[in-house]
């Protein structure tokens, strides 16, 4: 499986993204008001995310997997453990 770069774009699904954070260990990323997906890179399942405040601390833990925004827990026991990316929406390029 391919896995991604931190900052480069990502093609996925007919979309255009952003990797803002990749790894099979918990891992953060302070983002702005926008559209996030969280991809398993092992299954390519992937599920989307809308954070409407005007800044959030994102955390991913690929361990359990769960996503949470400042703490607040969005996704909880999804899927299996194995490598996750966080892509967010590039405006820019779609």
């Amino acid at each position: 499986m391919y896995f991604p770069n931190v900052g480069k774009n990502f093609y996925f699904d007919g979309v255009n993204w952003i990797v803002v954070g990749v790894g099979n260990k918990s891992f953060e990323y302070r983002a702005e008001k926008g559209i996030f997906a969280v991809i398993n890179l092992d299954e390519l399942d992937c599920m989307l995310i809308i954070i409407r405040d005007k800044e959030v601390k994102i955390t991913v833990d690929p361990s359990i997997p769960s996503v949470k925004a400042d703490s607040k827990e969005l996704l909880s026991v999804y899927g299996n453990s194995g490598t996750y990316a966080l892509l967010e929406f590039d405006k820019n390029n779609n």
